[in-house]
């Protein structure tokens, strides 16, 4: 009996570690990688609870006190009293510029925001993340799905693409319109598409589309860099510029809704170019070196007065940084013949976007006076684009090498051990920015603030809510009409 049962365990054992490099294709793999999957997902979903305290964020404290509370608070209250969130009674939590509270670009009102009918602050504040976290876990998916990932680059893809610094810190200090970057893998799989293949409309109406839902979510500064790297992909590949350029022309007129009023304050909210990574070494510090919010403000200079480190914080670790530009960069060139687009061009617009977040190369933009890119202010944030393209292309590289079998002995029993290393760097971040630390970084302050809507006449402002909203609808006609037009190139 022994004899007949032993072989079969080994057996198991040995499928066991094939499912961990490649997708398996018996029941019994198949379904044990499924269920790793629902257990990824609510690992993540636990730790992203875990972080925001479970809807209870310092209102007191940090970017919660200044801008995220009072804002959600006047939205509720224009919801619940039935009024229109036309204007406030005090421009603090303003950013000190204006009482146009639509005004401002970087607002949450996708659907979701109707949360507030039922729920606290807090707890839409927690629901909104893990809503956008879902979604951003299915589109991860979709990448996985789309090139056959096995857990062994799923796994490290994952902790990395949802608790690297950049999304844990700035959440952390209330940053909340930050969670539009948890939707980053469909743009992912757009950008591919573009390489991999000639794109027509629908490409442009689900990218514009997706850059609507973005700014919806607030995530201004999101759908600025995705713009910037359209921009300089189609400049690097010029026979699919045209492309690139109408789902950003597309992109912009589908929120002018959003822009339009913005415009009226661009003069008021009186904001210069700040920094990006002072050196880069700096880059390297803010890959590699752990810091904790008590000494973010400790780590300003005075080439960065303004600029606190959450910033600068794109914590990956030691072994993160290396599987992202050891794969993601020399993968993706070595491996370049069996992958499904041409991704190594790839390499060129993110190395130009992940060059304008160093030092004042940005500041050319507000030299110039280019509209909405003068929004972003610091451009050490532009370098989360390029971080997050390099998690999926090292991935990608990874798993190609995994299928040629040319992986040396030894790594496979250690892969294992260094994935334990990774996440053990990544929740130790994320550990220390939860926001129940943040009480180590801000001096306390006093009771949460609450903004009141208080509308009164302003035909300017009114009137360019009204052009930009019926703009935007014509866009979305005209794409439409585009649509049912034409099924090939544009």
């Amino acid at each position: 009996m022994n004899a007949t049962w032993t072989p079969t365990l080994q057996e198991r054992l040995r499928e066991l570690g094939d499912i961990f490099f490649r997708p398996g294709f018996s029941w019994f793999s198949r379904t044990l990688y499924r269920l790793t999957l629902v257990g990824l997902f609510l690992i993540g979903f636990f730790q992203w609870g875990d972080f925001l305290n479970w809807g209870k964020p310092p209102f007191d404290l940090g970017d919660w006190y200044d801008i995220t509370g009072p804002r959600l608070g006047f939205q509720q209250e224009a919801m619940q009293t039935g009024k229109l969130p036309l204007h406030v009674d005090s421009p603090t939590g303003m950013k000190g510029a204006t009482d146009r509270f639509l005004a401002i670009p970087d607002l949450i009102l996708s659907p979701q925001v109707l949360l507030l009918n039922w729920f606290s602050v807090g707890t839409f504040s927690l629901i909104h993340v893990l809503l956008l976290y879902s979604a951003g876990y299915v589109g991860l998916l979709l990448l996985q799905r789309k090139w056959r990932l096995s857990l062994a680059v799923f796994i490290p893809l994952f902790w990395l693409f949802n608790f690297n610094g950049h999304i844990t810190a700035h959440l952390s200090v209330g940053h909340l319109t930050w969670a539009g970057y948890f939707l980053l893998p469909y743009f992912l799989l757009w950008m591919f598409e573009w390489y991999e293949k000639p794109v027509g409309w629908r490409w442009v109406a689900q990218v514009s589309g997706w850059m609507l839902i973005i700014f919806l979510q607030g995530s201004y500064h999101l759908f600025v860099w995705c713009l910037l790297l359209l921009g300089l992909a189609g400049l690097f590949q010029p026979r699919r510029l045209k492309a690139a350029l109408l789902a950003g022309a597309f992109s912009v007129g589908l929120c002018l809704f959003r822009i339009l009023p913005a415009a009226l304050v661009a003069t008021d909210l009186k904001i210069g170019f700040l920094s990006g990574f002072p050196t880069l070494l700096d880059v390297f510090k803010g890959l590699l070196v752990l810091i904790e919010p008590a000494q973010a403000l400790q780590t300003r200079t005075l080439l960065t007065q303004l600029v606190a480190w959450w910033e600068f914080d794109h914590y990956l670790g030691l072994l993160g940084t290396l599987f992202v530009f050891g794969l993601g960069a020399w993968g993706v060139w070595r491996w370049r013949a069996s992958l499904p687009g041409r991704y190594v061009s790839l390499l060129a617009p993110l190395a130009a976007l992940a060059l304008l977040s160093i030092g004042r190369l940005y500041n050319l933009f507000f030299v110039l006076r280019i509209p909405l890119f003068t929004g972003e202010r610091v451009s050490a944030r532009l370098l989360i684009v390029p971080l997050v393209f390099g998690m999926a292309l090292a991935a990608l590289a990874a798993q190609r090498w995994l299928d040629a079998g040319t992986l040396p002995r030894w790594i496979r029993p250690l892969a294992p051990i260094l994935l334990l290393l990774l996440i053990n760097d990544l929740e130790q971040h994320r550990e220390l920015w939860k926001v129940t630390h943040l009480d180590t970084l801000f001096p306390p302050t006093a009771a949460p603030q609450v903004l009141h809507v208080a509308n009164h006449a302003d035909a300017p402002y009114l009137a360019l809510l009204i052009v930009g909203l019926v703009l935007s609808l014509a866009t979305a006609g005209w794409l439409t009409y585009q649509l049912r037009r034409r099924t090939t190139r544009p």
